[in-house]
């Protein structure tokens, strides 16, 4: 097989770390434990290396041949060109041609395609907005839960958390969402601040749904913070230059959920995605392959 006939892109988010080979016997994908480069690079990148090697073996190739494919990494937490040089590197000697990025450009280039304008938010454990116009993608957050990562289900997680200590002090209206996490940490506020100290945005993660939950439920908390969220979006769309009639495309797990919150000339200009991030990774395999002739 010719290095030009193997394509490999991984789409590393903070809780799943996606991989898929193409080939001319078709594609192969596999997904695994995910992690955020930001926190814990060392981490991202043993959790790319153990799709790949999934990958590989699924794919019914030894892991040397994955050296001969052309292959596009995109990983949550990338947040400079510095970054993406070293994931490159630290994964030279597992793929032979390699480029790298924040996981924002496969999902740009999977949900809008090869070429055309649009917008799209990445709406999963972190979060992002871009938008890409006459072929210029411009980006507003994606800088991690530390200072952002806005309507995200880490940052609603941690929101949620911090709602129930409000609670707890007087400071927020009591509701049966808060007393279900409360219940959680055995109604005890130091078990959720220990809790707290050392969780990851997976960990905040977990408590998003529940929010969705509460929210078919009239909790007037699930309520605040989704509207707090949607507000965010809202902001962030409109600062790209969102207009009505520009295509929207809401990714990631809790797209559904925001859909429903956000203003009726927004919600109503959501569509499908054309493609996934992985086909987003692929894309950009491709046109890096293209690129060095």
């Amino acid at each position: 097989m010719q290095k030009s006939q193997l394509f490999i892109g991984v789409d590393s988010g903070g809780t799943l770390c996606r991989a898929i080979i193409e080939g001319v016997r078709g594609r192969v994908e596999v997904a695994g434990p995910g992690c955020n480069w930001t926190t814990d690079p060392a981490r991202t990148i043993a959790a790319i290396r153990a799709v790949l090697q999934s990958c590989a073996v699924k794919a019914g190739l030894a892991v040397t041949e994955l050296r001969r494919a052309r292959a596009h990494i995109g990983a949550a937490g990338i947040v400079s060109s510095s970054d993406a040089t070293a994931l490159s590197r630290a994964l030279e000697d597992l793929l032979g041609e390699v480029t790298a990025s924040e996981d924002l450009d496969c999902a740009v280039a999977g949900a809008l395609g090869p070429s055309g304008d649009g917008f799209v938010a990445g709406l999963g454990t972190g979060s992002f907005l871009a938008g890409r116009q006459q072929g210029t993608v411009r980006r507003v957050g994606g800088w991690g839960l530390a200072l952002g990562d806005e309507a995200s289900g880490a940052w609603l997680g941690r929101a949620l958390l911090a709602r129930s200590l409000h609670v707890r002090d007087g400071l927020a209206e009591p509701s049966a969402l808060v007393a279900r996490v409360m219940d959680r940490f055995g109604n005890d506020p130091a078990e959720l601040v220990r809790f707290a100290s050392t969780a990851t945005p997976a960990d905040f993660a977990v408590f998003a749904p529940l929010i969705a939950e509460a929210l078919d439920a009239g909790d007037p908390a699930a309520a605040d913070l989704l509207n707090t969220g949607a507000g965010w979006i809202e902001r962030g769309l409109h600062r790209l230059g969102w207009r009505p009639g520009a295509r929207l495309c809401l990714l990631g797990g809790l797209g559904p959920l925001y859909t429903r919150a956000l203003p009726a000339q927004l919600s109503e200009a959501v569509v499908p995605p054309v493609g996934t991030a992985l086909d987003g990774a692929l894309s950009l395999a491709r046109q890096a392959g293209a690129a060095q002739g």
